[in-house]
């Protein structure tokens, strides 16, 4: 995913382990809207921003100390989530929705959501983007729960 993402594209941008798995399970659990941060310092901000949203988040798989959860789908699935915001911020997954500054459409695929997100953008001309390791910091995007889940 280094390189250029086109403009007007539907962006998919796939993170199977655990970033858009959490988030899949955030949405499920009610949660109104993820603003993705591409830093722990970015989300930080975000939250001095907008001090009602919860952070989410991991440094090397491990949650900071001064997050309110980690990047896990269990800690989601247990979470009071209903009509809350959150801030993620991840090693790759929340980096590769950054990277991507005027797509169609943004969508953030786990191995929950697959089937969902491939009916909405089956159709569209599509830039695929996996993720795997980290890379250069870009803007916040937000996501929104994948069409049909």
């Amino acid at each position: 995913m280094d390189a250029d993402i086109p403009a007007g594209n539907v962006v998919v941008v796939v993170d199977v382990i655990r970033a858009f798995t959490t988030a899949a399970v955030a949405f499920e659990r009610g949660v109104r809207e993820i603003a993705c941060a591409p830093s722990l310092d970015v989300g930080r901000d975000l939250r001095r921003l907008y001090p009602d949203r919860l952070l989410v988040g991991e440094s090397k798989g491990l949650k900071p100390v001064d997050y309110d959860f980690g990047n896990s789908p269990f800690e989601m699935s247990r979470a009071r989530l209903d009509g809350r915001r959150l801030i993620q911020s991840t090693s790759n997954g929340t980096v590769g929705l950054a990277r991507c500054l005027d797509p169609a459409a943004l969508l953030a695929v786990s191995a929950v959501n697959v089937g969902a997100t491939a009916r909405h953008g089956g159709s569209r001309r599509t830039t695929l983007g996996l993720r795997g390791r980290s890379s250069a910091p870009g803007e916040p995007r937000r996501t929104g729960p994948a069409p049909g889940t």
